[in-house]
């Protein structure tokens, strides 16, 4: 699993309105690979996008299914750009939503309170 990277929020306490509730929205989407090969090739245009000048890690560095999700969805910086990328299609998705009660814990980011 890779990390994506995380974004830390400004303080969740606004002078005017007081402390503000917390929710938690935790997406999950699953997907078959059917042509690993497309998939792999997405990933690395997906790369090069980011680093136009290294072209000669591209191979290397993305090598694996994985290795080419990580690179589109870095390059897209949205959660749905995994729609219509050859080579996988979705086979299920959820998206729940819950109050917490604690912001994100950077160490760990899946927990849920």
């Amino acid at each position: 699993m890779r990390h994506l990277g995380t974004t830390p929020m400004p303080d969740d306490t606004d002078e005017e309105l007081g402390p503000s509730e917390r929710i938690a929205v935790l997406i999950r989407h699953d997907f078959l690979i059917d042509d690993l090969e497309a998939l792999i090739a997405a990933g690395r245009a997906a790369y090069l996008r980011m680093r136009p000048d290294d072209i000669e890690s591209v191979e290397s560095d993305v090598q694996t299914a994985d290795d080419a999700v990580y690179e589109i969805m870095h390059a897209s910086c949205e959660d749905t750009i995994l729609e219509g990328v050859p080579g996988i299609r979705p086979t299920a998705s959820i998206q729940t939503t819950r109050d917490v009660s604690e912001p994100l814990d950077f160490d760990d980011p899946f927990a849920v309170y």
